[in-house]
């Protein structure tokens, strides 16, 4: 990566941080965070001995009453036919929309 690119890039996520900061004191809302987690599990019926558990953590915050963001991680094991298994992890960053009227 060229080094302009880097300095643009910077020059543009602090124009962005300023622009919230400046609008985050224009909102009487005050954030509201959570968190949140679950366990899944997935189990193929037709013999094909592919068995599936894992888990996620999420956590985030609402922004205003309309908008929020999210981030997740997640783990878990795959049991194959044969004797193989595999482990999976993955991760996610998501915007919330709220449709429900306040």
């Amino acid at each position: 990566m060229k080094l302009n690119n880097i300095k643009t890039g910077l020059l543009l996520a602090g124009l962005l941080l300023l622009f919230g900061n400046v609008k985050a004191q224009d909102n009487p809302f005050k954030p509201e965070w959570f968190v949140s987690g679950g366990i899944n599990g997935v189990t193929a019926l037709n013999g094909s001995a592919n068995n599936i558990l894992g888990g996620k953590v999420s956590g985030g915050v609402w922004l205003n009453k309309i908008i929020g963001l999210r981030v997740d991680a997640e783990a878990g094991n795959v049991w194959l036919k044969g004797g193989y298994n595999a482990v999976t992890v993955g991760a996610g960053v998501d915007i919330l929309v709220n449709l429900m009227k306040n």
